[in-house]
């Protein structure tokens, strides 16, 4: 019986090849689009994280709610005071953040990393792929120079080779043994390739220095308000110990909300309802094609019904078409989606998403499937019932015409409505990300991009405050680079804008009368930088002077301030001379000059900021920066060069041009409105062809009556009038409907959108006129054939 019904579908397919193709590539380009943002779904939310149960992990981050901090990194001191502590949390762990030059085996490479506590691995319940982690003796002053290689690292340069396991490798200058490899799941919360034992030297630590991520398992059984509770009895008893970090507490964050923060989440949410609207849309104009199509048949139907087909087996010989059509096309969709997955894996920015491991797997394959068949039965569904209750009699009665037009077309104008809601809603979402995307691209950075090179050194004597020699190389190093034919200027600091340096935040309290209110302090990005590091990037001097080589260490401590800062702090700009009081080692520095804001971390970001001098302190990674007169990729080579006549081991890293990094900035918002604008222009061109569709439909049902009303008399202009207006006043339903619904759920977008609010009115009126324009062309075709039917014609057809 099935495959009489199969043989059968198969045949009415081959009637209609045309319309058979167009619904199949219509299903593949939904089911393809839903699935593809699905693959993302479910590699970034709905799939564990490769730790061993991974719901009990927490992130231990610090808060202070007086500095408006929520999450913050953790200190070295407090990380050991809450181990010291009975913490109800189980293997309490930290990472740091370290890089390391690697040499005499191969080309110099830099690489990034870290520095693991004991605890990571059992914290984790991961193990390394060969060999051990740190033990807790190697992470005391003065213990073995060991090393674990990252996975990929290690299939990267040594070929996977397990003896690498022993060996000795040259780490900064110094020989470390290989203890493990770790696996790959290790980078997800430290990415890199090396790590370090950590080493917290209480003799050299601060206690407000917070440079850690500490992480932890919750008790097997214990919630995680239960534990919030106990850390913070602890906090407070640190507190007590220690009264500088009495207003610091902690925060537990699970898990899968540190990894794939809010906005992230959010973001996913409007694309798979994005997506979801597109399929919708399709199956809405599917079905309206197949109803079309299943009213064409109504006498043969009727005819079968009549001689004894039971109505059960009209209905299942129907689905089975809608069904087989859906499986081609979504068979055709899951083909694209690892098309597009492949494509956006090449041409995304790394480090886009927190995870990058995005394909189709069995829940995948199976959601595309089951997509494909709730697809069928939507679209195939309502025809086959709507068909298969007609009652045969009247038809037959009628000549095999079928039912009157009026009786046929409210299921077709219902679906035509909402599929022009749909589109109009997610129009508006679509055009709100791209205007945002427009005022997000012509911000003022604040410095001129164009002509900067950019690069990182990592220099591991700079880890010791005391030790002269990295001040000495760079003195030497900056001077040398501006010597460089084609290069008019070079700088130094600890992480250009938008780069991958080092950013770093610090409560500051403002010594004398100022805005804030007395005892208030404030957490302010601050940077290094070297004298000429303002005239590389063009950042204007507003008030007193830059740095100079004398503003060292030995000097009395002094700052260069944004603007923004200034006003925050003292309302105006001339405030030279004013100082802050650094809580976290408590010195006061003197402000010497004001410059204006830049753009730092993120294109809709512009914070107060500080500067200190380079000359004062150093990281051990250090961003380098040079401006060239012509192209920055043709002075590499130059560069290179003079950096190896001063170190022939120091490598370079991250070298990229500043236009590189600003349009890396604004990769995840362009890529937001690009993918929202493909799927809501296919939406309307979906429902422009639904609109067409049911009008053209009508008017072809309605041939007769259009015959009859011509040679009694009516006009030509007349009858496409009353089309128009039928056609237009379904679409103005629909816009109207989709508008207000885009409306209703506007502050879901809240976090994406800059520079406008959600309920943009130009938005909204664009959207009603570019839907109104093209819903009246969609209705001017058929309404302009009806005006050209031949009323003999029509009524020798009747």
């Amino acid at each position: 019986m099935l495959s009489d019904d199969l043989r059968y579908s198969l045949r009415m397919l081959r009637k209609s090849p045309l319309a058979s193709v167009a619904i199949v590539l219509t299903v593949a380009l939904a089911v393809g689009a839903t699935t593809a943002v699905f693959s993302v779904f479910n590699a970034l939310i709905l799939r564990p994280l490769p730790y061993h149960e991974p719901e009990r992990l927490v992130w231990v981050a610090e808060r202070n709610d007086k500095l408006n901090l929520p999450t913050f990194t953790t200190s070295g001191l407090n990380f050991r005071s809450w181990q010291a502590e009975t913490a109800p949390i189980d293997s309490l762990a930290a990472i740091g953040f370290a890089s390391y030059n690697l040499s005499g085996d191969g080309e110099p490479e830099q690489l990034t990393g870290g520095t693991l506590s004991a605890g990571v691995f059992p914290a984790l319940g991961i193990a390394p792929l060969v060999g051990r982690a740190f033990s807790i003796d190697e992470e005391q002053v003065g213990g073995a120079p060991v090393v674990m290689i990252g996975e990929g690292l290690w299939r990267r340069r040594y070929g996977a080779d397990p003896k690498l396991v022993g060996r000795t490798l040259s780490l900064d200058g110094t020989p470390h043994t290989v203890v493990g490899i770790a696996p790959a799941a290790l980078t997800l919360i430290s990415p890199g390739d090396v790590w370090k034992p950590l080493v917290i030297d209480p003799a050299k630590e601060k206690r407000l220095a917070h440079t850690l991520t500490a992480i932890g398992r919750l008790p097997s059984g214990s919630a995680l308000q239960q534990s919030q509770a106990a850390m913070d009895a602890v906090a407070a008893h640190v507190g007590q110990q220690f009264p500088e970090t009495r207003d610091w507490g902690i925060r537990l964050v699970p898990f899968p909300k540190w990894i794939v923060p809010d906005t992230l989440r959010t973001l996913i949410g409007v694309l798979l309802a994005a997506v979801g609207c597109v399929l919708l849309i399709a199956a809405a104009n599917i079905a309206n094609l197949m109803l079309a199509r299943a009213l064409a048949r109504e006498a043969e139907v009727a005819v079968r019904t009549a001689i004894g087909a039971s109505r059960m087996r009209v209905v299942r010989q129907s689905l089975m078409e809608s069904l087989l059509l859906s499986l081609a096309g979504g068979a055709l969709g899951i083909a694209i989606a690892f098309a597009a997955l492949r494509w956006a894996a090449y041409a995304m920015p790394p480090n886009l998403l927190p995870i990058t491991d995005i394909g189709i797997d069995a829940r995948v394959f199976a959601f595309a499937f089951a997509l494909s068949v709730v697809t069928g039965l939507l679209f195939g569904g309502g025809p086959a019932l709507r068909v298969a209750r007609a009652h045969s009699a009247p038809i037959l009665r009628a000549g095999g015409r079928g039912m009157s037009a009026g009786a046929q077309s409210w299921p077709r104008k219902s679906l035509l409505v909402i599929e022009l809601a749909l589109a109009a809603a997610l129009l508006v979402v679509a055009g709100l990300l791209i205007r945002s995307l427009d005022r997000l691209e012509a911000v003022d950075l604040g410095f001129r991009p164009d002509h900067l090179l950019t690069f990182q050194l990592s220099l591991p004597q700079a880890r010791d405050p005391n030790d002269a020699r990295p001040f000495v190389f760079y003195r030497d190093l900056i001077p040398a680079l501006a010597a460089v034919p084609g290069v008019s200027a070079a700088a130094l600091s600890s992480g250009v804008p938008f780069g991958a340096g080092t950013y770093s935040a610090t409560p500051v309290r403002p010594n004398g009368a100022s805005l804030l209110a007395a005892d208030d302090a404030l957490t302010i990005d601050w940077r290094l930088a070297s004298p000429d590091f303002f005239r590389t990037f063009g950042i204007p001097l507003l008030r007193g002077r830059t740095f100079t080589d004398a503003d060292d260490a030995r000097a009395p401590p002094v700052m260069i301030i944004s603007r923004s800062m200034a006003l925050k702090f003292w309302g105006t700009e001339d405030v030279l001379g004013h100082s802050v009081h650094r809580l976290g080692d408590g010195k006061d520095l003197t402000v010497v000059g004001v410059v204006g804001d830049i753009r730092l971390t993120a294109l809709n970001t512009q914070a107060p900021t500080m500067y200190y001098s380079s000359a004062s302190r150093l990281w051990p990674l250090m961003d380098v920066v040079v401006r060239t007169n012509g192209d920055p990729a043709a002075a590499i080579a130059d560069v290179r060069a003079r950096i190896r006549s001063l170190d022939a081991n120091l490598p370079l890293a991250n070298v990229r041009t500043m236009d590189e990094w600003v349009a890396n900035s604004g990769a995840q918002p362009r890529l937001n409105a690009g993918l929202l604008g493909i799927f809501s222009a296919l939406a309307l061109v979906i429902a422009a062809l639904g609109v067409y569709g049911v009008l053209a439909h009508s008017v072809g049902q309605r041939s007769g009556e259009i015959g009859l009303r011509m040679a009694l008399g009516a006009q030509g202009p007349r009858l496409v009038g009353q089309f128009l207006r039928e056609g237009l006043g379904l679409a103005g339903l629909g816009i109207a409907i989709g508008l207000f619904a885009a409306l209703a759920s506007s502050s879901a977008l809240e976090g994406l959108v800059f520079g406008i609010t959600t309920r943009d009115a130009a938005t909204y009126v664009v959207v009603a006129i570019c839907l109104a324009v093209i819903s009246g062309v969609a209705c001017a075709i058929p309404a302009r054939r009806a005006a050209l039917v031949d009323p003999v014609v029509a009524l020798r057809g009747e």
